[in-house]
């Protein structure tokens, strides 16, 4: 698995108060649809998408079948990105 990791220094209002800021981006990329269902704990997630309207049964429905359709033909592919921010309280 190739990670890609990007340090930024940090100039935001919001972030003022802080010196020493630090923003750091860690993009994860993922190929193994399992992977992905088991690490996002994808089983819970539509759970919920679903207790709260976020998406229909055959919207779900639909979303899983490209899914394993992208991965049954070695297309799968997602990327996660770790998003860290910190900073030295004065």
């Amino acid at each position: 698995m190739v990670q890609t990791r990007v340090t930024l220094s940090v100039n935001h209002q919001g972030f003022k108060f802080l010196p020493n800021k630090l923003l750091e981006l860690l993009a994860i990329p993922v190929t193994d649809y399992k992977t992905l269902r088991e690490s996002l704990m994808l089983d819970k997630l539509e759970a919920l998408a679903r207790e709260i309207g976020a998406m229909t049964q055959e919207e779900l429905e639909r979303w899983r079948r490209s899914l394993e359709s992208a991965a049954a033909e070695g297309t799968f592919f997602a990327s996660a990105t770790q998003v860290m921010v910190a900073g030295c309280k004065p």
